[in-house]
C-alpha cells in the first residue's frame, strides 16, 4: 500500500529524523505531495517547507487541483504504515479511543500523528484514519452520537468557523469507564494513491460571502470535506482537507477561497485551506 492522505512519511535530515504528513491521493509519478510534520520532536508549521535545511522537495504544479503543491521524492522516505503504527501501540491507545473504534467498526484503520511516531504528550490527541464504505458514513456518524460517549473537551480543539460548536464526532473527546480522551477522526475517501485523473486550472481567487449546503449525506465528514457552494450566482463546489472545516453546518459564510475549474466537467472547485478562511456569517442563512 503507498503512503495517501494522512500517512507519514520519515526521512533524515543531517542526522536528525524529520517526518512530512503526505496529503492528498493523487501524486506526481515518483513523488509524494506533503507538508513538514515534526523534526526533532517539535511541531512544524505545514508551510515551513521554504525553510532551508527542510528535506530536499520541488514545488509541483498538480493537473488535478491546477495549483502547485510541495512533492518530495518517494525513494529518499521511509513510510510510516497506520495500520502497522495501530498494531503496534494499541495497548497504549486509551481505552475510550478503543471503544470508538469498536464503535465504528471500520473497513481499515490506521494510527497517525505523534502517537504513531512516538512522540505523543498528555496533551496530545489520538490521530485516528479510518475507511468505511461511503454509503455506510452518515449511519456511522449517527451511531457514535447516539452512543453517548462523546463528550466537549476540556482543552481547545481545531478552530472551528461556527462559534458556539463545542461538540463534534470527528474532532473531539471520548469518555469510557471514568476516563477521558481527546481524538481526531479521519475518515478517508480511498485507500488507493494513484497519479492525477482529472485535469483542472487554477482561475483565481474569492473572497467574500458563499452559500454552503450539503452535497450529500457522507461529503462533509470525509477527506477531503466537499459541500455545495453558491459564490455571487454562481454554483461550485467547496473542498477541504482541514479537520476545522468538517462538519459544516448549511448557511451563509464569509471565505477566501482559492479557485480552480475541472477541463472536462466545468465545476469551479473553491479550497479555503492554503491562504484561505471561511467564517460563519449566519447558519441556516441562504443568500437573498
Amino acid at each position: 500500500m503507498k503512503p495517501i492522505e494522512g500517512w507519514i512519511v520519515r526521512t533524515s535530515i543531517s542526522g536528525d529524523s524529520e517526518y512530512w504528513l503526505v496529503k492528498g491521493y493523487e501524486h506526481p509519478p515518483g513523488k509524494v505531495v506533503a507538508v513538514p510534520y515534526r523534526r526533532r520532536g517539535r511541531r512544524l508549521d505545514p508551510r515551513s517547507f521554504h525553510t532551508p535545511g527542510s528535506l530536499e522537495w520541488t514545488l509541483t504544479r498538480l493537473p488535478c487541483t491546477g495549483w502547485p503543491a510541495p512533492a518530495i521524492d518517494v525513494h529518499r522516505v521511509l513510510p510510516v504504515n497506520p495500520r502497522l503504527a495501530l498494531q503496534v501501540r494499541w495497548r497504549e491507545i486509551p481505552t475510550p479511543v478503543k471503544m470508538l473504534l469498536r464503535e465504528l467498526n471500520p473497513d481499515w484503520a490506521g494510527l497517525t500523528g505523534s502517537w504513531a511516531v512516538f512522540q505523543e504528550s498528555s496533551r496530545s490527541d489520538v490521530d485516528i484514519l479510518v475507511y468505511i464504505p461511503q454509503e455506510e458514513v452518515p449511519e456511522a456518524i449517527r451511531a457514535i452520537a447516539r452512543s453517548g460517549l462523546v463528550r466537549p473537551c476540556s482543552k481547545p480543539r481545531s478552530e472551528h468557523p461556527v462559534r458556539g460548536v463545542v461538540r463534534r464526532v470527528l474532532d473531539s473527546c471520548i469518555t469510557f469507564g471514568g476516563e477521558m480522551s481527546s481524538y481526531t477522526l479521519r475518515l478517508l475517501r480511498s485507500l488507493d494513491a494513484r497519479e492525477c485523473t482529472t485535469s483542472s486550472e487554477a482561475i483565481g481567487v474569492y473572497e467574500g460571502l458563499v452559500e454552503v449546503r450539503p452535497l450529500s449525506p457522507h461529503d462533509p465528514y470525509l477527506v477531503p470535506a466537499r459541500y455545495a457552494g453558491v459564490m455571487r450566482g454562481e454554483e461550485i463546489v467547496i473542498e477541504s482537507w482541514r479537520t476545522s472545516y468538517q462538519e459544516l453546518p448549511p448557511g451563509l459564510y464569509r471565505a477566501r477561497l482559492r479557485l480552480s475549474v475541472d477541463v472536462r466537467s466545468g465545476t469551479i472547485v473553491g479550497q479555503p485551506d492554503i491562504g484561505g478562511y471561511m467564517k460563519a456569517v449566519g447558519v441556516g442563512v441562504a443568500l437573498a
